[in-house]
């Protein structure tokens, strides 16, 4: 007899604090990656409808997540006289 892993999970409320804040444990556990590396920890465990757009959100809101995706800076020079 098999053992269905899947009906096992836990489903969390969208807008929950317990979610938001298991969300950012596990940014934080898994030292900032990205939003497709903790959705497969997570859903692991738990199940939430809308867990995409908590991670992306969570990343966001990160100051460190920031720098690491932000675009370089690329300065136009000032034409030289002639």
């Amino acid at each position: 007899m098999e053992c269905n892993t899947s009906a096992a999970l836990i489903l969390l409320p969208a807008e929950h604090f317990i979610t938001k804040r298991l969300i950012h444990q596990t940014h934080l556990r898994l030292k900032h990656t990205g939003v497709k590396t903790m959705m497969g920890a997570l859903r692991t465990e738990f199940w939430n409808r809308k867990m995409r757009q908590a991670l992306k959100r969570e990343t966001s809101k990160c100051t460190r997540c920031q720098r690491l995706d932000s675009r370089h800076f690329d300065e136009i020079p000032a034409p030289l006289p002639m």
